[in-house]
Order: structure tokens, then C-alpha cells, then sequence
């Protein structure tokens, strides 16, 4: 059977107009893609984009006038060739540059030659990267992440039927703690849709996408879950994302939300409010909220939690760290959590 006939994951991209109109682009070799919108202008307008295209397609040449500005990407693996040493700024930018993109075989290299990256890395990231399972298809891999959609549904094969999706919300800067592209290569083996809505740091903090508050938001979410027959969602939130999801969690009717630790939020005028999500008449205890303890950042919104009432199901890491999806992955929490999210299992860490 031709490559292309064989069961792949989909992307879908939707950027939502102030109207309520959507654009959209649709990757998946099975499927027409009747938008206006393609690849090729994709590549156009986001040249992190093209970037990654040349690296996945391992297209990249040294001083292609298209890549001239990131020679330093060739510099770094030649050295790591050649066995030489390689300018620490290099060697910073490439990690940077990859750690952004998430391309698998470039990842696989930097791990299994880790010692050589490691003068370029924190040791958070140190842990993580020596931890992670990099073995994805390639188009599997979150491809569009650059191009930067206020909603990107990825969609695993197709060989059975897909109706569970996990609606997610990282931080201000769209981040799970750890680049959200790294994230991706653990969600991705869920076997669950997953849709990334994006944080816009420019909008104010009751608006969703531009001109569209919490309520109408909902109608383009639902709208894409509809289209794709996707009958029971999950929310996932990552400090302020936390926060947004919880806010969502009735509005997009979810039967389960995972809220790792949370956030204070900012009403202007850089004024930060002890203030909880507004859950209406959700139930907590359909909330998962994961704190570290040993955190002051966590341990004073616990404390918030408790003081107003927010009273939903905790479990703990214990890195010392407001990253507790990143700290609930390293300890080997992170799975047992996700199983609880999606109702395949009780987490042994709920408090």
C-alpha cells in the first residue's frame, strides 16, 4: 500500500475573524483541501515555518539565501561531526531554534549526543530532553505550531473512530511549560484529538480571540468539535491557561479539566488579583488542579483555592518549580494524570 493511503494523522487550521468567520487550511493526504489558503503561502508568511519544512523534509543547505540566518544550525552539527568544539552561543541558538520547532530527528540527534548539548541547556531541560520518547511519524509531529492558528486541531489516524478531543490552553506565551511542540510528542500518543487554542498576549483578559469574550468563543469551538464529530471533550490548562480553562469548562460542556496550578490574573494596569475562575455551577470535583510543594508561587495559590472556596481534587509534584506539567512528567506523574483527564483510569496521586 502507497504511503499515502495509509492511516494519518490530520491538521486543521482556523484563524477566527472578528466576525466570526473562519479561515481555514486543512493538511491530510486523504482529504481535497478546498481552501484558499496553502502551503506555499503558509511558507510565505512564517518563515519559522520554512524553516522547519527544510529541516523535516531535511532540505536545509548551508547559506541557502532562504536559511543564510541560521548557519549556525550547520556550524553546531558539523562540529558535533567533526568531534571540535562549538561557540557556546551557537550551540545555544540551535538548541533554542530546535527546541521551538520540534523536529523529531534533529531532537533524537541532540539527544543521543546529549553531553555534547549540554553546556547549552538547563538542567530542567537536561532532565526533560534525556526523558522524552522522540519516536513519532513525522506527521504526527505538531507541524503548523509556527504558524501560529488561534485554533489547530491535530487529529490522530484514522483507523478507528476518534470522538474523544482535549482542548488545551498553555500559558500566556502558549507554552505547556516546556515548548509546546515538545509537549505534543506526549499528548499525541493519547490517541485522542487535540486542540490547542491560542493565547493572545495582546488581547485583554476576557477575550478569547480578537472581539470575542468567553461566550462568544464558544461558537467557532464548538463549531470545528462538530465538524469533526468530535462528541466528548476534555480541558487542559497550563497556569493562565489553567485559569481560562476552568472558566470555559461549562460553556464547552467538559466533563473533565485538568489545571495545572493555575494562575493569578491580571485586570490591567498590571495589578495581579487574588481571584478564582468564575465556574458557575460546574463541578469542582470534575477539576484536577496540580500543584507543586515546594513552589511558593503554587503554594500561595493553594492557599487562595482553599481561602475562596475553589475547592476542586489536587494531587502534588514535588520539584520546586510552578512548571508542574513539565515537574509531573519528569516524576513520572504525567500519565497517570492524562488517564484520569480522559476516564481511563483513577490517578493514584489525587489527594
Amino acid at each position: 500500500m502507497k504511503d499515502s493511503l495509509l492511516p494519518q494523522s490530520s491538521h486543521h487550521l482556523y484563524g477566527v475573524e472578528p466576525n466570526g468567520n473562519l479561515n481555514t487550511y486543512s493538511f491530510n493526504p486523504r482529504v481535497k483541501n478546498t481552501s484558499k489558503v496553502t502551503i506555499w503561502k503558509l511558507k510565505k508568511l512564517f518563515k519559522l515555518f520554512d524553516i522547519y519544512l527544510a529541516l523535516w523534509q531535511k532540505a536545509y543547505k548551508k547559506s541557502n539565501t532562504r536559511f543564510k540566518d541560521i548557519d549556525f544550525l550547520w556550524q553546531t552539527f558539523n562540529a558535533l561531526r567533526d568531534h571540535q568544539d562549538i561557540n557556546r552561543r551557537d550551540l545555544q541558538k540551535t538548541i533554542i531554534l530546535l527546541l521551538r520547532l520540534g523536529p523529531s530527528s534533529y531532537l533524537k540527534h541532540m539527544q543521543h549526543h546529549l553531553s555534547f548539548f549540554k553546556p547549552g541547556l538547563t538542567p530542567q531541560y537536561i532532565e526533560v530532553i534525556s526523558k522524552m520518547n522522540f519516536d513519532i511519524p513525522p506527521k504526527d509531529e505538531l507541524i503548523f505550531h509556527t504558524c501560529n492558528p488561534d485554533i489547530y486541531l491535530w487529529m490522530p489516524e484514522q483507523s478507528k473512530k476518534i470522538e474523544k478531543v482535549i482542548i488545551i490552553f498553555g500559558t500566556i506565551s502558549n507554552t505547556l511549560n516546556m515548548p509546546r511542540p515538545i509537549a505534543h510528542f506526549i499528548l499525541s500518543k493519547l490517541g485522542v484529538a487535540l486542540m490547542y487554542i491560542k493565547n493572545n498576549k495582546y488581547l485583554d483578559t476576557s477575550e478569547v480571540f480578537h472581539d470575542h469574550d468567553f461566550n462568544k468563543a464558544i461558537e467557532p469551538i464548538l463549531k470545528v468539535l462538530q465538524t469533526h464529530h468530535l462528541k466528548t471533550a476534555y480541558g487542559l490548562g497550563v497556569s493562565f491557561g489553567g485559569f481560562r480553562i476552568c472558566e470555559m469548562a461549562k460553556l464547552l460542556k467538559l466533563k473533565r479539566v485538568l489545571n495545572f496550578s493555575g494562575a493569578k490574573i491580571n485586570r490591567g494596569s498590571n495589578k495581579w488579583v487574588d481571584e478564582v475562575p468564575s465556574i458557575d455551577d460546574y463541578p469542582l470535583e470534575n477539576i484536577l488542579t496540580v500543584f507543586s510543594k515546594q513552589d511558593k508561587t503554587d503554594q500561595d495559590l493553594e492557599a487562595m483555592y482553599q481561602r475562596k472556596g475553589f475547592l476542586t481534587k489536587k494531587a502534588w509534584v514535588d520539584s520546586k518549580t510552578h512548571g508542574s506539567f513539565s515537574a509531573a512528567f519528569l516524576e513520572d506523574k504525567l500519565q497517570s494524570l492524562l488517564s484520569w483527564l480522559i476516564e481511563e483510569e483513577e490517578s493514584s496521586f489525587i489527594a
